[in-house]
This record gives C-alpha cells, structure tokens and sequence, in this order.
C-alpha cells in the first residue's frame, strides 16, 4: 500500500442525517451507529498505547508509520465523536453508554501491562479491518439509498483501516511479540466489541421503535449472520502463528479510492452508484 496519510475530512454530522441512514436496511444503521459509538474512546485509548510504545521501537519504519497512524486515528475520532453527539441529543440515555466504554477503557490504561493493551489494540484492529471490508463488499445490499455523508464517512474511514493494517501489529511484534498474548487479544477485543454493540445496538433500536417489530427482528438476525459468516473464517488466518496482516488482499475499491483521494478529487458525498464507478465495477476479495 501507498504512504500511510492522515487526511482531514470532514462530513458534517449533523440533525439533518436520519437515525435510519440506510433506509433500506435500517437495522444496519444501528448496528453500524453502535459499532461507531466506540470509537470516540477506542481512538484515544489505541493512540495512548502506541505512544507509550515508541520508545521501544527501534524499527524507524514502524515508528513513522506509528505517527501517521496516530494522527489518522485522531481524526477517526472526532468524525465518530460528532455523530455520537448527534444521537445523544436524539436519544436521551445514550450518553451513559458511552460513559461505560470510556470507564472500562480508562482503568484498562491504569490496570492492564502495556503489552496486553497492544495486543489488545492489534485485535481490534484486525477485526475493524474485517468490518470494514464487509461493508465495502456488501454495499449493494447494506448502503443502496443510504445517506452520502454517511457512506462517504465509512469509505474514507475503511480505505484508512486498510492504509494502515499492520502498524498496531508491527508495534505488538516488535513489543512483545508472544503468539499466546496475540490470541488473548483479540479474544479481548472480540468480546468487548460484541458487548458494546449490542448493548447500543438494542438501545437505539428500541428508541427508534424497530426492535418491537418482529419482521425488523428477523432483518436483525439474518445481517448478524451475515456478518459472523464473513468475521469468524478471517479469525482463522490471525491464529496462524505465521500470520502478518499484509497477506490480506485489499478491496480494489480502497485502492481506487484512495487513489482518487491522491488526485484531489471530493469524496465528501458518495453513494453506491459513485462507489461501483470508482471501483470500476469489481471488487476483489479481503
């Protein structure tokens, strides 16, 4: 991949963009939304752990990349934190489940060793980069009609997880390195992730009156599906001892987009329509 760049776009998440963004799959606009609510907090807090990890890096590959990813990440953050503000003010009670990720992360920075947390931070990595391709692969079905801001913010935030794959990997490695820390990591990363969407997931979804609809239900557990089916093969390949995130092949669609980024062109409104012209129609496997 190109030079790992942190571009500062901006979206304007605002009271304009519904709850339902993706109107044809509304339930996948919770279930992303929830995903998101995250990352405001799991931004800082991978950012912190690789910062605390420069020192010991004597690779200086590593540690540029390190930067840039710091500074892509930052950006992450305030994106996703816009749109969290959004639906706090949408659905009262939402703030207090972003109070309980942002208390669990902060007495993991007090109580868990600086290896654990990188490792940590390598899994969730590799599972967002997963997420991301999914959605990438799957927009006709999940994005078709969806708000641009919103399929814009996931592109650039998708070809950016791509850009930058290996870098909370290459820190872990170059840290620690120990194959079982590797595993209990993303176990970690795994099961907080599911507990934090679900928890959101089901809140926003009963706020926005789909979760007592049983054919909304159904919709629910056919994308749960759906997705597991694409994330639990992929775990496969991260527990090979041998494993390095550079032997995922990339979405084409990324390096188109990135590419189009490169030429200065807007991709600050997209749609599925645009996304399939960028990709000039294909898209190859992650």
């Amino acid at each position: 991949m190109s030079e790992i760049i942190a571009r500062d776009l901006k979206f304007g998440m605002d009271e304009s963009i519904s709850s339902r963004w993706s109107p044809e799959q509304p339930e996948f606009s919770h279930v992303a939304s929830a995903f998101m609510a995250a990352l405001p907090y799991l931004e800082p807090y991978f950012i912190q752990n690789l910062r605390e990890a420069l020192p010991l890096i004597a690779d200086k590959h590593i540690a540029k990349d390190v930067r840039a990813f710091i500074q892509q990440e930052a950006r992450h953050a305030q994106q996703h934190r816009d749109w969290n503000q959004v639906l706090a003010r949408r659905f009262p009670g939402f703030d207090k489940l972003e109070r309980v990720i942002r208390t669990r992360l902060t007495e993991s920075r007090k109580k868990h060793s600086l290896p654990f947390r990188l490792a940590y931070t390598s899994g969730y990595e590799a599972l967002t980069y997963q997420i991301a391709c999914f959605i990438l692969e799957e927009r006709q079905f999940l994005l078709q009609g969806a708000e641009p801001r919103m399929v814009a913010m996931l592109a650039w935030h998708a070809a950016e997880e791509v850009e930058h794959k290996s870098v909370a990997f290459d820190v872990f490695q170059a840290v620690h390195g120990g194959y079982l820390m590797r595993v209990v990591g993303l176990g970690a990363a795994f099961m907080s992730s599911l507990r934090d969407i679900h928890a959101i997931m089901y809140f926003l979804m009963r706020a926005d009156g789909l979760l007592q609809d049983a054919e909304s239900r159904g919709r629910l557990r056919a994308l749960r599906i759906r997705l597991l089916t694409k994330l639990v093969p992929e775990f496969r390949h991260y527990l090979r001892p041998s494993y390095h995130p550079s032997q995922h092949e990339d979405p084409h669609i990324v390096t188109a987009w990135l590419a189009e980024h490169q030429e200065g062109h807007d991709l600050l409104r997209l749609s599925v329509e645009l996304l399939e012209v960028l990709s000039g129609g294909k898209t190859k496997a992650a």
